[in-house]
């Protein structure tokens, strides 16, 4: 079988939004407009996980007409109000410590990666692919799966998809000299379609790649990804940040949120590969692709933020398990009618609507928020609080909320900036593991 030849379908990834689908003729259409769902309040447990779709052996994500999973069998696309429930708080561990903490509205450079950020220190495609191929692999578990993957630290620890080594104990991984070694599967988590690898010796010749931010990428900003589409090794393709905030679907169908998509050519071996920011940093995982009747690239691509991996990889790396940061909070966005309501004009956030009694949320003392009536009947009829800002940065929805949580690791703690009636404070939420029965 030559390398053209892959045994593996791609993982068709899960869209909140409707693609474009083949005519008979081949041709491309727009998809039809699904009617607006009715308005209703929708919750979000915060610290459970988020499924994401996967890519198999080759990244490849649900398009056109999303049509499957590894599997071949269809996966419903989520909603834009799917559970919200991710990671959270600044993490700690070897992966942690190797990058800028998350940046809060006190740092120099406050809030997202702005026009100019982009061209600050920006390498060349050339000068990216020669720095970081080094530390870039090809990954393979004969009849499971043919992926990518980055190498981490100097002992030899790399990260990839989980569906590239769904149930497997080793894989073989091959480095950029085109040397082979021998992997260990140290541990998975598929709610974020992660998977930890530990080879006993890096080649002379590799080095890990650098672990960058994801939380302030923003539309439009340049973007390498490199990887073995088809097996084809050391193949590097650009192109852009297409949207951020996107949701796809895991391989234990949780919602993976704050998802990066991008239209760089992503295909069939690229899942697990890194996408590079033009610092030559890594930003996020190419994990899925919405693809055509063909299964191929038609520009758009996903890729898992770095931020969600970090801290669960560390966690897999200390352990052999993963951890979730767990607030311990169900809420609700704070729409206009219901600031209206309370008397607070443009003020947004999350409505705490339940506070679990063993949580971090708990001990800090927040208190739910009483409602009833759904859609536009939804009234408050006892206030409670509303968080409006995480670790001093302003949240306005669930995934801006989870996109603070998603970086930091158990343990850690999260600043909560929470507004009840007229009066504003900061609370501290030491984050728990996530319990077994919240999924």
């Amino acid at each position: 079988m030559s390398k053209m030849d892959n045994p593996y379908p791609p993982r068709r990834a899960q869209q909140t939004e409707p693609l474009p689908s083949l005519d008979a003729s081949g041709e491309f259409t727009a998809a039809p407009q699904a009617a607006a769902p009715p308005r209703r309040r929708s919750l979000s447990r915060l610290g459970m996980p988020f499924a994401a779709a996967l890519a198999g052996g080759v990244v490849a994500l649900g398009g056109a007409a999303v049509t499957g999973n590894l599997g071949g069998d269809e996966v419903p696309v989520p909603g834009t109000n799917a559970p919200a429930n991710l990671p959270s708080a600044e993490s700690s561990g070897p992966l942690t410590e190797a990058i800028t903490p998350p940046t809060t509205a006190d740092d120099e450079g406050e809030g997202p990666e702005t026009a100019a950020d982009v061209g600050t220190d920006a390498l060349s495609v050339s000068e990216i692919v020669r720095r970081t191929a080094p530390g870039v692999v090809k990954v393979e578990v004969p009849g499971v799966g043919l992926g990518s993957g980055f190498l981490v630290d100097e002992t030899g620890h790399i990260l990839t998809n989980q569906h590239v080594v769904d149930g497997a104990q080793l894989a073989e991984v091959e480095f950029d000299d085109g040397s082979t070694r021998e992997a260990r599967i140290l541990g998975t988590d598929p709610t974020v379609d992660l998977a930890v690898l530990k080879v006993t010796e890096i080649p002379d010749s590799a080095s890990p790649v650098d672990l960058g931010q994801s939380a302030r990428v923003i539309v439009g900003a340049p973007v390498i990804a490199l990887g073995s589409p088809f097996g084809l090794e050391r193949t590097a393709t650009a192109g852009i940040v297409s949207a951020v905030k996107r949701r796809i679907t895991s391989p234990n169908r949780q919602l993976i949120p704050n998802v990066i998509q991008t239209d760089a050519a992503i295909n069939s071996g690229n899942s697990g590969g890194p996408l590079f920011n033009r610092r030559a940093e890594v930003i996020g995982m190419n994990s899925q692709i919405a693809s055509g009747a063909g299964g191929g690239n038609i520009g758009i691509g996903f890729a898992v933020p770095i931020d969600t991996l970090k801290p669960i990889a560390d966690a897999i790396i200390r352990t052999g398990e993963p951890e979730h940061a767990y607030v311990g909070i169900t809420g609700t966005p704070l729409t206009s009618d219901t600031a209206d309501q309370l008397g607070l004009g443009d003020l947004r956030g999350v409505i705490v609507v339940e506070v679990d009694g063993d949580s971090g949320a708990a001990a800090a003392g927040l208190v739910p928020t009483e409602l009833a009536g759904e859609g536009e009947n939804e009234r408050v009829t006892k206030e409670g609080d509303i968080i409006v800002a995480a670790d001093g940065v302003p949240v306005s929805d669930f995934d801006e909320l989870i996109q603070a949580i998603s970086a930091k690791a158990v343990g850690d703690d999260i600043t909560l900036t929470v507004r009840r009636g007229d009066d504003e404070r900061q609370v501290t939420v030491t984050l728990g593991d996530r319990p077994d029965d919240v999924g």
